[in-house]
């Protein structure tokens, strides 16, 4: 249950495929992008199928909705390339940006080992006559452009695109796989700004969040170990500071009137676990205050011109019945005035279908948390379970 002493969360929305990445427009409406339901179409016999986790099976079901603030909705972008997993982990759009009125897409269920034949990972641009142009291939870039410290046996071949940011006429994007940051302009000519790993190793970077300069935290490795994770500060030399520890399985970031808000997607040990997902506030000495508790495997958040945060939530997990597919809630919005009075949330599913949830539901979110000792874990596991 979603509970808190100082904010109060309701719902916005129901009916979404795994929200990840949400932002509003410049027409101020919410635009979320979900991450699909995957497909029966495979690439056996075309590449290499991923060791741990593959054969993907693929299908068009990813999509971008977008919502005015009394819920209402439209699909934007339909028919996106979803793939899932053996375990049911699916992947497709994963977060969204605007540059002026256009929108931008990043995708990360795309690719030969991800199931899809017919497209690579990279950005899409939403152009005026409804057509999709890809401006990078990522999936090329990941292949072609080896980070320092690479995962040792974690390897993702398309990337792991966690993160779309635009600033100064340009985007930004982060592999969380690999700890890449990437600068890519409009005509996607792509650039490394910072390798992550050549300091920080394998540590899983996937909340991004600006404000002057841009802050990062990381997700860590499974089994979660709280108060493992750290924030960060990119210098502009491109040099990596760490500012604080003591976060645990950070998914998101955002700031609101200065203020730094972390979304934790599970605090508890071992692996993710319904209900033990949290909002932080991360104050300027590093002291952190909970805003929000009970989320369950919260994927990403944003705030909303109405001064409320919203957060995709029921994010990822196997496949859920339909009754309890995803959706968005919203609560009271963040206050400066009066701290955090309230806060909007996106759900991806209903506090009654928690005892769908297997309760070992990995979320390999940036793949990062995946290696082989992980792996055998969770299949020992479910053999356990049967």
């Amino acid at each position: 249950m979603v509970h808190s002493d100082v904010a109060k969360a309701t719902v916005f929305a129901t009916d979404l495929r795994f929200p990840r990445g949400l932002k509003f427009g410049p027409d101020s409406r919410l635009y979320v992008a979900e991450s699909g339901l995957g497909g029966e179409d495979n690439t056996i016999g075309l590449c290499d199928q991923d060791p741990n986790f593959g054969p993907f099976q693929s299908g068009p079901t990813s999509r971008v909705t977008s919502f005015d603030l009394q819920g209402n909705r439209t699909v934007v972008v339909d028919k996106l390339p979803s793939s899932v997993d053996i375990f049911g982990e699916t992947f497709g759009a994963a977060d969204l940006a605007f540059l002026g009125n256009t929108l931008y897409i990043v995708t990360n269920g795309s690719g030969c080992s991800q199931g899809v034949s017919y497209a690579n990972n990279g950005i899409l641009r939403l152009n005026g006559d409804g057509t999709l142009t890809q401006i990078n291939d990522l999936s090329a870039w990941t292949q072609n452009n080896p980070v320092a410290n690479p995962p040792c046996c974690d390897f993702d071949a398309e990337g792991v695109w966690w993160t779309l940011t635009s600033s100064h006429g340009v985007l930004y994007t982060n592999n969380a796989n690999t700890g890449d940051f990437l600068r890519v302009s409009p005509d996607g000519n792509t650039t490394r700004v910072i390798d992550i790993s050549a300091t920080e190793g394998h540590n899983v970077p996937t909340g991004v969040a600006q404000n002057g300069n841009f802050y990062i935290a990381n997700l860590g490795l499974f089994p979660i170990t709280p108060g493992s994770s750290s924030l960060y500060k990119i210098l502009p030399n491109h040099t990596l500071m760490k500012m604080f520890d003591d976060l645990t399985a950070v998914i998101s970031l955002v700031f609101v009137d200065g203020k730094l808000y972390a979304l934790e997607t599970s605090t508890e040990a071992d692996f993710p676990l319904p209900g033990s997902g949290k909002i932080v506030r991360v104050s300027d000495s590093g002291e952190i205050t909970d805003v929000l508790t009970g989320l369950t495997f919260p994927t990403a958040m944003t705030a909303g011109p109405d001064g409320a945060l919203y957060v995709s939530e029921f994010g990822y997990g196997e496949p859920l019945p339909p009754k309890c597919q995803s959706k968005l809630t919203a609560s009271s919005g963040i206050s400066s005035r009066s701290g955090d009075s309230s806060i909007a949330i996106a759900q991806g599913g209903h506090e009654t279908c928690h005892q769908n949830q297997p309760r070992h539901s990995h979320y390999r979110a940036a793949r990062g948390c995946r290696n082989r000792a992980r792996a055998c874990a969770i299949r020992r596991r479910r053999a356990l379970e049967k």
